[in-house]
């Protein structure tokens, strides 16, 4: 009964995102919840790439409230709640090119 359960809450991570999550995670205390972490620099890079359309997406997620579950509002918002390779990959791109633009 028990593994059956601990099944159903923990899904295994896709083998190319076991990869990068190390080094992305380096800068998140223990103690913080990872997913507004990560739809913090999520919606950070839709700012960056297109400032107009962030704001017209994050628009449309606050008119949806709690209407819709978590991932229709990621979506809503522009950004899609997935954590696979494809997904987390040009975010943590864009972070290191943003870090490397930096004065030393």
């Amino acid at each position: 009964m028990i593994q059956s359960t601990v099944r159903k809450i923990f899904l295994p991570l896709h083998p190319d995102l076991a990869k990068v999550l190390p080094g992305w995670l380096e800068d998140i205390p223990a103690d913080q919840p990872l997913f507004p972490r990560l739809a913090k620099r999520r919606t950070w890079l839709l700012v960056k790439q297109d400032p107009e359309r962030a704001l017209r997406n994050y628009r449309a997620a606050l008119a949806l409230g709690g209407s819709k579950p978590l991932p229709q509002l990621f979506e809503a918002a522009g950004a899609k709640l997935a954590f696979d390779a494809d997904t987390i990959t040009p975010l943590m791109d864009r972070i290191g090119e943003e870090l490397a633009a930096l004065p030393a």
